[in-house]
């Protein structure tokens, strides 16, 4: 009996800090740093500990059985004796006679262990963890595989049941644990997110450990996301948001901030934008009795993208006209005149009218435009005989491409050439991305286009678009006009689940030129910027096409 209470008595925390309605006091900075240690712990024995990510263990109740003792850890000494217990529960690992400790530098940009020496562990501690390190698990992960899509979270529970709607607080903190380390040992570009990654979980510490409710948690679990500004990290949205957040509704035209004002920069359906009384031009001021930039500003940290230009044009369709019901007031300045509109939305993702049969035309002064959204793989011949002997051509990848780039570049190209470096996790060294094989594209080419080519690019080009866009740089000479591109690209991995059936997805392939440079975040390389002015659209001009005519006339 007594060895029985004293065990019901050494549970007591666990079992409180389980309960998703035991509310809790206000974590202190001690706290804070203890946990994050235990976060960085139990992530790394995790992917790198041999028993551990062969799935000897069940590593989430092993966390959830750490978080009090961690949180009761009183000063770095104590910590330090923690981990080391736990270490020895863990076992110490056979000596790996395959693991290859030397890495060079050039594949460690986005490896960081420095908290192994920086978290005053004793040098007991620390020793053990570099063991752990270079004697670290090579068989199959359970945690981890790379099919045609790197899988990042298999074989982990999805906690999707009732009670994990609203988590209790060890549960929520194994979302920003699972989903931190994640992002710490497999996203290609953490090193390039704009922020100390070390700081982002000491940040979101305190927001999931005291997220009042269903709705604070699931908004902490979007700014997690949307942190790693990488805009391929999707997140679920769930009828939690929805019912906060309001009905989305699809607005038939485009916006960008132009001189610090909202402004419609293009329209995606003619007909569905002449019903909302919406021009190229019009600059939005209200939304329902809202400034439209303040509207912006709320929604901002809600967004997932890779810098502020793509974070603006995907928050205008998707956050600009959410709302309880279709009904809005907006009122705006056209020309200087100003104007109110009453009108309702619709609640679904517009289609955008297409009447274009052949995706290239020739315009004034022999110069083709091609629209890369709209061309064909077996048009790419035809398209490229008839443009033959045109002075320039104009690509207008402000679109997304059909998988054509590959086919146009070995028209253009006269000889073989280097396309990208790609990146890629070794599975075997968490946090270590090796670059693939290059990719050599195109061929000997007899007669390879002699004219100018020139690229347009914006906002707009995404992911694959920007993929193109630097296909057809490196096959030729050419010369990009618009301005920054979204800076996304790389293959998306696939689903990550989370507690309270939860998922997201990020970038999983590292894409850079063939000098290094990335495209991510900064967008493709722009050698000379366009931006469409206000009094430009109000006039029905494409001022980034205007541009490239003007360019190629001058050369």
């Amino acid at each position: 009996m007594r060895k029985t209470i004293i065990l019901l008595l050494s549970l007591a925390p666990v079992v409180g800090f389980c309960q998703a309605t035991v509310r809790k006091p206000a974590l202190t900075g001690e706290q804070v740093h203890s946990l994050a240690v235990l976060a960085e712990v139990w992530g790394f024995l995790k992917y790198y500990h041999p028993a551990v990510a062969q799935g000897q263990q069940d590593w989430d109740s092993v966390l959830i059985q750490k978080i009090p003792l961690y949180l009761e850890a009183s000063g770095k000494d104590a910590v330090s004796r923690l981990t080391a217990g736990w270490l020895t529960e863990t076992g110490t690992p056979a000596a790996c006679g395959g693991c290859d400790n030397k890495v060079p530098d050039s594949c460690k940009f986005n490896l960081d262990l420095s908290w192994i020496s920086e978290t005053n562990f004793s040098r007991e501690v620390a020793d053990r963890l570099l063991f752990i390190r270079d004697n670290r698990n090579q068989d199959r992960s359970r945690f981890v595989q790379m099919n045609r899509y790197i899988q990042l979270a298999i074989n982990e529970r999805v906690y999707n049941t009732p009670e994990f709607m609203y988590p209790a607080a060890g549960y929520r903190l194994l979302l920003l644990f699972r989903y931190w380390n994640i992002v710490e040992y497999f996203s290609p570009y953490k090193y390039l997110c704009g922020k100390d990654w070390k700081q982002v979980l000491e940040e979101k510490i305190p927001a999931f450990y005291s997220a009042a409710d269903t709705v604070a948690y699931q908004l902490e679990y979007v700014k997690l996301v949307t942190s790693l500004n990488d805009g391929h990290a999707n997140y679920y949205m769930t009828p939690v948001l929805q019912r906060f957040w309001g009905v989305k509704h699809y607005a038939p035209f485009g916006c960008r901030l132009i001189d610090g004002q909202l402004v419609v920069n293009k329209v995606y359906n003619d007909s569905l934008a002449a019903l909302v009384r919406m021009k190229p031009g019009d600059v939005l001021l209200t939304v329902n009795g809202e400034k439209a930039t303040d509207k912006i500003a709320r929604f901002h940290d809600y967004v997932s993208a890779s810098n502020e230009v793509a974070k603006v044009n995907h928050l205008s369709p998707l956050f600009l006209f959410s709302g309880p019901d279709s009904n809005f007031v907006v009122t705006k300045s056209r020309k200087g005149v100003m104007m109110t509109d009453r009108f309702q939305m619709p609640g679904y993702k517009v289609q955008a009218e297409d009447s274009i049969t052949v995706p290239w035309r020739m315009l004034d002064g022999n110069i083709g435009c091609v629209d890369m959204g709209r061309l064909n793989v077996p048009q790419v011949d035809s398209m490229m005989d008839a443009l033959a002997g045109a002075r320039g051509i104009i690509f207008d990848v402000r679109n997304y491409p059909k998988n054509v780039e590959t086919a146009v570049a070995a028209r253009l190209c006269s000889r073989p050439f280097v396309m990208s470096r790609v990146s890629s996790p070794d599975l075997d060294y968490p946090g270590v991305f090796r670059f693939q094989k290059q990719h050599i594209l195109g061929g000997r080419n007899k007669h390879p286009y002699a004219g100018q080519v020139v690229l347009l690019a914006d906002e707009s080009s995404v992911s694959h678009s920007e993929w193109a866009i630097m296909t057809l740089q490196a096959s030729t000479r050419t010369t990009t006009i618009g301005s920054t591109t979204a800076g996304q690209d790389g293959d998306i991995s696939q689903r990550m689940w989370l507690p309270g059936g939860l998922f997201t997805r990020f970038s999983s392939l590292g894409i850079y030129y063939p000098d290094g440079t990335p495209a991510q975040r900064k967008g493709v390389k722009i050698d000379i910027t366009v931006i469409p002015t206000i009094r430009g659209l109000q006039e029905g001009k494409d001022e980034v096409l205007e541009a490239a005519v003007n360019y190629i006339k001058a050369h």
